[in-house]
């Protein structure tokens, strides 16, 4: 009789524990996906204050709004964060970080409207510095995953 009665106090416990672990992981994605549109806007202000520092052949560059996560696929959100770029042309851009001989580089892709990226900017001066090392193979794997994600909507506004 004592083993049967040591038996529930095990299997409450484990269904408490349990319980108290998805609580946790519930209210940790809850958090990730009710925060997604302040954390774009954190992240563009950030990349803005960057991009108002570097002088791009005499062009402004900054960052409009941020593209909604629910209109995008998948595969383009898992890239990095998607904004549409302050210029006539219509161009967007991709804030993500190209992760090289252990280093992570925060870089701004520009992506035409068509979908091609025209030219990936490094954002602070330690990617600036080792952007040039990147091995033409593995910057060709980032830009093809992103010219990707664009021609499936990744870019549409």
């Amino acid at each position: 009789m004592k083993e049967g009665g040591s038996f529930m106090p095990r299997i409450k416990d484990s269904a408490i524990f349990t319980a108290w672990i998805a609580g946790l992981c519930l209210a940790g994605i809850l958090c990730w996906f009710l925060t997604q549109e302040i954390r774009a806007n954190f992240l563009m202000r950030s990349v803005n204050r960057a991009l108002a520092q570097i002088a791009l052949d005499g062009q402004p560059l900054s960052l409009g709004k941020p593209l909604a996560f629910r209109d995008l696929p998948p595969e383009t959100t898992r890239m990095g964060t998607w904004y549409t770029l302050e210029d006539p042309e219509g161009q967007k851009g991709l804030v993500f970080t190209i992760i090289a001989d252990g280093s992570f580089l925060p870089c701004l892709a520009v992506v035409s409207p068509e979908g091609p990226v025209e030219r990936i900017v490094p954002l602070n001066r330690h990617s600036e510095k080792l952007l040039d090392r990147v091995s033409p193979g593995v910057l060709g794997i980032y830009i093809r995953r992103i010219e990707g994600g664009s021609a499936k909507g990744g870019g549409k506004p």
